[in-house]
């Protein structure tokens, strides 16, 4: 009788059942093991990729040995860990995936047969669809492990801080580019970003503090963003992408107190700079400054109503280029096929007005597929665009009424940050290049997991009230 208390609690734990693995051999275990650190080293290689290219620019873009640069280092290892993955299936049982797979596959029909004709230059042109590839990786690979999409939103939170407070450096930096060193064998200078990039960065930084809260004090918080937005947001894409971003997030998410402090401060800052007409040149050889002016331009150049000279005659020459791909596309003998990844578009069209002929693809990433992949690869990108806002803002609705504030806010998020990408794509060069079509296609997998993830591991994200709190010791353990 004394010892029926220690053999009672034995035979319950011979009688309870052992995980999963337990009677796996230890080499099979192992070896999961060591695949799924493969994979979170991969992760972490790319959120170090993104944050160079989000505060470097075009300069972190080269580094690495031509053609082999570190975007494209980061793929061909992310296609090797995806092949070492348990859990494709997960990812391909949605239909967006599959609208991607044959985005994918008519993109390299299209670009196969170039390399005999432009060699190099069609797979130079190719990764406007082959970065797509970034979008099953990242997605098969969060959705086999949904803890990584927890420690992804705690990375993406360091890399908010590192964007407000060196986003004026890196402004300033690349405004001495002819005094800083260039990357060895190129003309490009060590820290060269783009305002319109950097404006869909902020859009997704806005939408994420708007729903998250203060990442970094709220006085600091509304001190550094206006200040990035106020430099970078100059141009017609950067104004009309934040712009959009800023409207879904008004739409998808509730008012807080850090929006209207920061609404706040904006109206007054905006205010006083124009009372005082205060401007600042950062755009002397375009004749551009930095004003409230400025933007009043922006603005209505984007919808029609700009009149300057320099503005319009830009918007001309894109919607001139854009009617002729439309004509030797969809009226044309271009209709299936478009002219294909490895020429030079602007030469082929007549449209080409740099001097060493470096341009190649119309401001317009629509007008890119469409041009080179014909109307079904641009029926394609519209489909797989199309089939995951469908599905994300379905997970959004479900989320809000459910009362899963997380994830509703976390859905919004991501739809505010993929509209700012699709807005500066069709105004500039933009998915075609590295800084830009790795960030969109791995904002577009996160959202490919985060689907799977919310309807099969809701507690992923849980709400900050729901977080279980962390289990006491008990001294008097029988």
């Amino acid at each position: 009788r004394a010892g029926g208390a220690p053999l009672t609690r034995l035979a319950s734990r011979l009688r309870s059942p052992l995980p999963p693995d337990a009677l796996a051999p230890a080499a099979p275990r192992r070896a999961h093991a060591i695949l799924d650190s493969i994979a979170d080293h991969w992760i972490g290689l790319l959120m170090f990729t993104l944050a160079g290219y989000a505060l470097v620019g075009r300069g972190f873009a080269y580094l690495g040995v031509p053609p082999l640069f570190i975007g494209e280092l980061t793929l061909v290892l992310g296609v090797a860990t995806l092949f070492t993955c348990r859990h494709m299936g997960r990812i391909l049982g949605s239909g967006i995936a599959w609208w991607l797979i044959g985005f994918m596959l008519w993109g390299a029909c299209c670009t196969i047969p170039q390399f005999s004709v432009h060699g190099l230059d069609a797979a130079r042109d190719g990764v406007s669809w082959g970065y797509s590839a970034f979008a099953l990786i990242v997605a098969t690979l969060l959705a086999a492990k949904p803890a990584r999409l927890a420690a992804l939103d705690a990375r993406y939170r360091t890399l908010i801080k590192l964007l407000l407070i060196l986003g004026p450096v890196a402004w300033i930096l690349t405004r001495m580019g002819p005094y800083l060193p260039t990357i060895p064998g190129t003309h490009v200078p060590l820290v060269d970003v783009k305002g319109g990039d950097q404006s869909v960065h902020l859009t997704g930084v806005y939408a994420y503090l708007v729903g998250a809260g203060a990442i970094v004090s709220p006085w600091l918080s509304l001190a550094l963003l206006p200040l990035n937005l106020a430099l970078n947001v100059t141009g017609r894409a950067a104004t009309a992408s934040f712009a959009a971003g800023a409207i879904v997030v008004a739409l998808l998410l509730p008012l807080s107190r850090l929006t209207l402090r920061l609404l706040f401060v904006v109206i007054v800052v905006l205010v006083i700079a124009w009372s005082l007409d205060l401007r600042v040149a950062v755009y002397e050889e375009r004749g551009r400054d930095l004003s409230v002016n400025q933007l009043i331009e922006n603005i209505a150049s984007t919808f029609g109503g700009a009149d300057r000279g320099d503005m319009q005659g830009t918007k001309q020459w894109r919607l001139n280029w854009w009617s002729d791909i439309v004509e030797y596309t969809f009226h044309g003998k271009y209709f299936w096929t478009g002219k294909g990844f490895g020429i030079n578009l602007a030469d082929a069209d007549g449209y080409q007005v740099m001097a060493d002929h470096s341009l190649r693809n119309p401001h317009n990433a629509h007008m890119m597929y469409l041009a080179r992949g014909g109307v079904p690869l641009l029926c394609l990108w519209i489909a797989v665009q199309l089939s995951w806002l469908v599905m994300t803002f379905r997970a959004y609705l479900i989320a809000r009424i459910a009362g899963q504030k997380r994830w509703s806010r976390f859905f919004a998020f991501l739809i505010a940050y993929w509209l700012a990408f699709l807005v500066n794509a069709s105004f500039d060069v933009f998915l075609e290049g590295p800084m830009g079509g790795i960030w969109f296609w791995t904002v577009f997998g996160v959202g490919m997991a985060a689907l799977w993830i919310f309807k099969h591991a809701p507690q992923t994200l849980p709400d900050d009230e729901d977080t279980p709190p962390a289990p006491h010791a008990n001294p008097a353990r029988p």
